[in-house]
């Protein structure tokens, strides 16, 4: 009894040291798309008003081929009305939106988190939209999106928002698409 309270006593003398959470990041590289002509899209005296609302009045933009933008504004400023309608989901009420040579175009909303099909597990899922991949292939996109180890095992219908939003945002990577609408 006395070596058993004198350890209990060494015990309560230790200092416990916390391990830090290792911060973890998606890695991935974007699979090359087609080249593309210079030009990638060019709206042309686009208009688009909601009701009383003018969003654009003769919106005229060019984005060629390597340039990145970046769509900053208030709330109801127009920036989601702009990626539709650049993405094709979303038509103008005037102008034109052409695309350049060998442009394809990924757009990611809301609605492709209702896409995903809860029955399956996420390596189901990325598996599915991923024909002719190999199951290694499809396992180093999923770690590289963090889904790791019993991670691809989870049913859709479990995960998270974030997770759900990582998972469709890796399907979209498996096409490659000069143009991402995100």
């Amino acid at each position: 009894a006395k070596q058993v309270q004198d350890r209990v006593k060494k015990l309560e003398k230790i200092q416990r040291i916390e391990v830090p959470q290792e911060k973890k990041t998606v890695h991935f590289n974007f699979v090359q798309p087609p080249r593309t002509g210079d030009m990638v899209v060019r709206c042309s005296g686009v208009v688009k008003h909601f009701g009383e609302k003018h969003v654009y009045d003769g919106l005229d933009l060019s984005l060629y081929r390597g340039e990145k933008v970046a769509l900053v504004g208030p709330n109801g400023a127009g920036k989601s009305t702009l990626l539709k309608m650049i993405a094709g989901v979303l038509a103008p009420d005037a102008g034109t939106i052409e695309y350049g040579v060998h442009v394809s175009k990924t757009y990611f909303a809301q609605h492709q988190l209702e896409e995903l099909y809860p029955g399956n597990t996420v390596f189901e899922e990325l598996d599915r939209a991923a024909p002719g991949w190999t199951m290694s292939q499809v396992r180093s996109l999923l770690g590289a999106f963090l889904f790791t180890d019993d991670a691809v095992d989870k049913r859709v219908s479990v995960l998270s928002g974030g997770e759900k939003c990582r998972l469709a945002l890796a399907k979209m990577l498996v096409a490659p698409a000069p143009l991402l609408c995100l």
